[in-house]
């Protein structure tokens, strides 16, 4: 998820809406930021938690690594989370396995330096500079519990008070649909997988595209990815709700 925090900071602003309807400003399409200052202010675990990332980092001098001597190529097992409302596989917030199996495809590609879309602005990250940093994410093929996988899950929480209306909410601890009580549902040990969330509305919107964490020490059950499914995957444009993402398909965020 480190890599995503950095991946996501080139993202650019927004506005969304809380669950109780009151709207939130975010600096950026990127999430990031403004809810780890939130969290920082909410909630005691989540301060007492990066308080420890800070005294276990504070006075490291950094050094190099010998995997550029070896070119040893580190793989991340992922599982995609798909939180939707209902829609059939394929339809609508219920994105399909194929636009799950591009965004990947598509993801490997960035991180090796042959981007199958380049980043089209002299400003991006990167532009102009592709490197191939020996990592790559494959999906899971083995569950938490030692069964095959294709390392997707599906969920309807609609259970959960404002779950429709609102998707995932980050702006209040005691919602029912709260960050921390969707990502329960489904999520696998974040020290053996890469959890991404695949959402159909964040605080009541699209907005932001996304968001991550620093990995907790304590392997908070927060660690992990959450796009928004207009914007995930390569190619995954058509209609989203009446609006258009022409702009967003190109597996960035």
């Amino acid at each position: 998820t480190l890599l995503a925090t950095f991946a996501l900071l080139s993202l650019q602003s927004f506005t969304t809406v809380s669950d109780d309807s009151q709207p939130i400003e975010f600096p950026g399409r990127c999430g990031t930021d403004e809810i780890h200052k939130l969290n920082l202010e909410i909630d005691e675990e989540y301060k007492r938690s990066y308080d420890q990332i800070l005294k276990q980092l504070g006075g490291v001098e950094p050094t190099p690594s010998p995997r550029s001597l070896s070119n040893e190529v580190y793989t991340i097992p992922v599982v995609v989370h798909v939180f939707h409302d209902g829609d059939q596989v394929g339809q609508g917030s219920n994105i399909s396995d194929a636009v799950i199996y591009d965004a990947i495809a598509a993801l490997n590609a960035d991180f090796a330096g042959e981007s199958f879309f380049p980043a089209n602005n002299a400003g991006a990250p990167f532009f102009n500079d592709p490197v191939d940093i020996d990592i790559e994410f494959c999906l899971a093929t083995v569950d938490p519990d030692g069964n095959p996988t294709n390392g997707i899950t599906r969920q309807n929480p609609d259970s959960l008070a404002g779950y429709t209306q609102n998707g995932m909410v980050t702006t209040s601890i005691l919602a029912e649909n709260y960050e921390t009580a969707l990502k329960s549902l489904c999520y696998w040990p974040v020290a053996e997988y890469c959890n991404i969330y695949v959402i159909h509305k964040l605080n009541g919107g699209s907005s932001p595209l996304g968001f991550a964490y620093l990995p907790p020490i304590n392997n908070n059950i927060r660690d992990g990815i959450v796009v928004f499914r207009g914007v995930f995957g390569f190619n995954n444009n058509g209609n989203q709700n009446g609006l258009l993402y022409n702009n967003y398909d190109q597996n960035k965020t």
